[in-house]
């Protein structure tokens, strides 16, 4: 997601005329994978930065007209097309109650590009299947790369741009068949936690959208309220356990579920004897989820084949949904 020293330059620009506005709080607006990116992102914010994160419901603006007071606030836009209304709409509501903007596209001369006081580009070239995938790490990447500079981590930066070498490094054909596992069940939960979270709300679409499979994404801690009456012995529960804050959390809660017969399937990073598929850990924890993802992605396509379907047309969608 543009890793050249202009565009590292420029984001710093980008960061710095940010700072002297006094940011206090970074208020994301997205939908579908976009949003899942959005929810990753918010924990990394909160997580790395004094910065408030807050997702703001996008019918706030379109619909409700919302009088909220932003002008200490960062919209950062989530799009891969940037061509929905309600978007547009929402950022330029929230400039008009005195918020800043970013978007986060790969369209830079689209209606959302075109309203926002900065555009991060994420170079992810022609997509040309309907589901998104590449967008989705991209947009992670480029949030990351912001919170990077925001922070002036160096560390973080210099992690970001290892990414693509590293990832060229894993086989992934030994594991290509492994969410087979699930290709009898007619529905599935997935799990994760903090930025573990919007992975799995982005597992769960994928698999609504290209295996025809109901799947449902929960925060384990919020399962734990009144999501759990939902086990019974057998279940299928996919767990995304990333390194960071919530990791033991979630791995202790995956053991939970297995003692009640629960059929877990979890994701974890090398080293980490139970678990039923490892990633190889990035050269930052922030970074790992997009290591989950590169590995899920294919998976999830290689389910959608075992059960008769063809993962880049699946039904009723377009490429570019326009909401109001």
């Amino acid at each position: 997601a543009g890793f050249s020293q202009q565009s590292v330059t420029k984001l710093g620009e980008v960061t710095a005329l940010l700072k002297e506005r006094q940011i206090k709080t970074v208020l994301t607006l997205a939908r579908g994978s976009s949003e899942h990116a959005a929810t990753f992102l918010r924990f990394a914010f909160a997580w790395q930065t004094e910065l408030l994160p807050l997702s703001f419901p996008l019918s706030m603006a379109s619909l409700f007209k919302n009088h909220v007071a932003a002008d200490q606030a960062l919209v950062i836009a989530i799009s891969q097309s940037g061509q929905s209304p309600d978007l547009v709409s929402a950022v330029n509501h929230l400039k008009s109650r005195g918020a800043s903007s970013l978007a986060v596209t790969n369209s830079m001369n689209s209606p959302l590009a075109n309203v926002c006081g900065a555009v991060l580009d994420i170079n992810a070239g022609e997509e040309k299947a309907v589901a998104a995938t590449k967008s989705f790490v991209a947009s992670l990447m480029a949030g990351l790369r912001f919170i990077a500079s925001w922070n002036d981590d160096v560390s973080l930066m210099a992690a970001a741009q290892r990414v693509p070498e590293q990832l060229q490094m894993e086989n992934l054909v030994p594991d290509l068949r492994k969410l087979e596992c699930f290709a009898n069940d007619h529905s599935l939960i997935v799990l994760g936690r903090g930025c573990g979270l919007g992975l799995a709300q982005e597992i769960a679409l994928k698999c609504n959208e290209i295996c025809a499979m109901p799947s449902l994404a929960y925060s384990t801690a919020e399962f734990q309220h009144g999501p759990m009456a939902l086990i019974e012995r057998g279940m299928p529960v996919l767990i995304i356990a990333v390194r960071g804050p919530a990791f033991a959390s979630v791995c202790d809660f995956a053991e939970s579920l297995r003692a009640k017969g629960v059929r877990v399937f979890l994701i974890a990073p090398k080293g980490h004897c139970s678990a039923d598929l490892h990633y190889e850990p990035m050269a930052h924890p922030l970074l790992d989820g997009i290591a989950v993802m590169k590995k899920i992605y294919p998976m999830i396509a290689q389910l959608a084949l075992s059960k008769g379907l063809n993962p880049d047309q699946p039904k009723h969608l377009r490429k570019v949904t326009k909401t109001l």
